[in-house]
């Protein structure tokens, strides 16, 4: 009888340990996606890619309606960053 149990609860073990062994492989595959996806949305990696950030007075250019010609932007890419003088704005049509 005491065997029994004692086989039983080898067994409950087992299963707990395989359980948790299935978690942990669960929640480690959507770490890695979620860390991925993170990744992915990093401005880092972005520049990475060959896109650049515009920067005037400081702060990101996200219309051509905030510049005008001939002003001073600061264009920020994956490997440093330079100066440029608008000369033309176009509305993107």
């Amino acid at each position: 009888m005491i065997y029994q149990k004692m086989q039983r609860v080898d067994e409950l073990q087992k299963n707990l340990s395989t359980a948790i062994n299935h978690l942990l492989e669960v929640h480690q595959h959507r770490l890695n996606g979620f860390r991925n996806h993170l990744q992915a949305l990093n401005p880092e990696a972005i520049l990475q890619r060959g896109y650049s950030i515009c920067y005037k007075d400081g702060e990101i250019v996200k219309d051509v309606k905030q510049l005008h010609v001939l002003d001073m932007v600061n264009v920020r890419v994956a490997r440093g960053h330079f100066l440029s003088q608008v000369q033309l704005i176009g509305d993107g049509k």
